[in-house]
């Protein structure tokens, strides 16, 4: 069972260890579930894979949702389970979590640490969090104060998402972007601009798309030697 950022997304490395699982012939027997918050805005994703009858995807916090919390075998996760859940003895919870943390985190965040208590109990309940590089892994241990309470394994080997881009078909890709009415330009470098979210709802990229026209607008002002 798969979770990315509350079911209100199916990206990152959750969607990256997804696609290998399903397209490797040694995991052709499993049954990959989904947690979705909204169909319609994942709807160009779920169509996707509507017609594999070992992909389903359900309502988060619907029956279906609790029942296969309860009876997965592999649970990953970029962010974390509600509150009231804990993985039972015979799961494996793995956390990806999202990125690099350049900013203050857990108990080094400044006023109420409360407000990080369901994070590190979601990482004091994995078997397995992925960590990127030595620094990310010095976060968890230190500003989640895992140290000498974490049971599990910390696996600093880079982010599946990482994997998935530098493996994709550069081809395929810029098709599926000149199909999405994305020029992309043979020939000619391309720049991503691809900056960190700082919206209201992740599955909802409008809300943050002033700031990012702001942006192109002050790159295009500016020459490459100047910045």
């Amino acid at each position: 069972m798969y979770e990315s950022r509350d079911g209100e997304s199916i990206t990152d490395s959750p969607y990256a260890i997804f696609k290998y699982m399903l397209n490797h012939k040694d995991f052709k027997q499993y049954k990959h579930i989904w947690s979705v918050q909204d169909f319609n805005t994942l709807s160009d994703v779920i169509d996707k894979y509507k017609n594999y009858p070992n992909v389903k995807f359900v309502q988060r916090n619907s029956k279906k949702y609790l029942k296969y919390l309860i009876t997965s075998e592999y649970l990953i996760n970029n962010s974390t389970f509600q509150s009231f859940f804990i993985p039972k003895a015979n799961q494996k919870y793995i956390n990806t979590w999202h990125g690099t943390p350049l900013k203050n985190m857990g108990f080094d965040i400044p006023g109420d640490p409360s407000h990080s208590q369901n994070v590190l109990r979601n990482f004091l309940s994995t078997d397995y969090i992925l960590s990127p590089n030595s620094h990310t892994t010095k976060i968890f241990t230190t500003s989640y104060k895992l140290e000498g309470l974490y049971e599990g394994t910390i696996i600093e080997e880079g982010y599946p998402r990482i994997d998935l881009t530098l493996n994709t078909n550069p081809e395929s890709f810029t098709k599926y972007l000149r199909d999405l009415n994305v020029i992309v330009e043979k020939g000619k470098k391309n720049i991503l601009y691809a900056p960190t979210w700082k919206g209201t709802s992740v599955s909802r990229v409008e809300n943050n798309i002033l700031q990012i026209i702001a942006d192109i607008k002050y790159l295009k002002k500016k020459s490459w030697k100047q910045i």
